[in-house]
């Protein structure tokens, strides 16, 4: 049954994401800006747009189901498979900010808002999924889009009558790279995409058994490849975590003008200091990378990469 959907409404609505770059600190200091409500982390999200991209035919399907998560949820993309993935990740939000389940911050890492940030009861976030659900298995995958974009706008609405904010800012490390399909369920929305130096983030993957050096590597410029070709380039913003780290107010001056919000960058980052006691500089980030992985021989496209974004000297030819 073809379903007849307009694209919902979510207003003011922005997706931050980033693999492995130090994007919980980005929206820590996004959410003490005074218009902005922070919604994160919704992994959940990334399974029904991870589906539609390969509807879409914009995806491997070996790909994404390898990725897909969490790992030890139902494989395969159903509508019960999907959304049982989805209310495994809610769960493990929720665990999280319980204080049920660990949330993987080093010791130094002290955020204000938390390492995760919903508004809504667990009750509330699995009535959406079973909605979903229910509106796919009436509609086949010809209803994800508009299943899709009525699950972000519920949960958004959900979080926002609990965290208010003229400006909402969802942060989900992956999603960047689902940008066609976001447009496709609540047209064009703006995008941020932190990225940091590949080799540290290779090294920080790598310690957590998820890949070795070179092939985290690899997937860091995957990411960003896909990120940039799924982007509205009017409403896509990439930023680097060193800039963040290095000159923050600047950075997120930068940041606030491009939302459209009042640039309030120092009193942001004095706010951040002060209710967490860390000072934000680069020599308060520990490097991942040991002396044998910076001398590993990596391919040349994410080495062009990495010069391209500043990180290498030189291209390689």
């Amino acid at each position: 049954m073809k379903p007849s959907c307009s694209l919902v409404d979510t207003p003011d609505l922005t997706f931050v994401g980033g693999f492995r770059s130090g994007s919980t600190l980005l929206i820590n200091l996004l959410g003490l800006h005074p218009d902005v409500s922070t919604w994160y982390e919704t992994k959940c999200l990334c399974e029904p747009l991870r589906w539609m991209k390969i509807v879409h035919g914009n995806a491997s399907l070996a790909f994404e189901t390898e990725v897909a998560a969490p790992a030890e949820g139902p494989r395969g993309f159903s509508a019960a498979a999907v959304a049982a993935r989805m209310r495994m990740d809610m769960e493990q939000t929720a665990a999280r900010i319980s204080g049920h389940l660990n949330n993987g911050k080093a010791p130094h890492e002290r955020y204000p808002l938390g390492a995760d940030l919903v508004g809504y009861a667990l009750e509330d976030a699995f009535n959406c999924a079973g909605l979903w659900q229910r509106d796919v298995e009436r509609t086949g995958p010809e209803g994800l889009s508009c299943a899709t974009g009525n699950l972000i706008e519920s949960l958004s609405r959900l979080h926002r009558a609990s965290l208010p904010g003229r400006c909402l800012v969802n942060k989900t490390p992956e999603i960047p790279r689902f940008g066609v399909e976001l447009r496709a369920c609540l047209g064009s929305s703006p995008t941020i995409n932190l990225i940091r130096d590949g080799r540290e983030v290779a090294a920080s993957a790598a310690s957590l058994l998820w890949g070795d050096f070179p092939q985290m590597a690899e997937f860091w410029l995957k990411l960003i490849l896909e990120s940039r070709a799924a982007a509205d380039p009017e409403k896509y913003l990439e930023v680097r975590y060193e800039d963040l780290v290095s000159f923050p107010a600047a950075t997120l001056n930068g940041i606030c003008r491009f939302l459209k919000l009042e640039p309030l960058g120092s009193r942001i980052v004095a706010s951040y200091e002060q209710q967490s006691g860390v000072s934000i500089s680069p020599s308060s980030r520990v490097s991942s990378c040991t002396k044998h992985q910076l001398k590993q021989n990596l391919s040349d496209e994410v080495q062009k990469m990495l010069a391209e974004l500043g990180y290498l000297k030189s291209v390689v030819n």
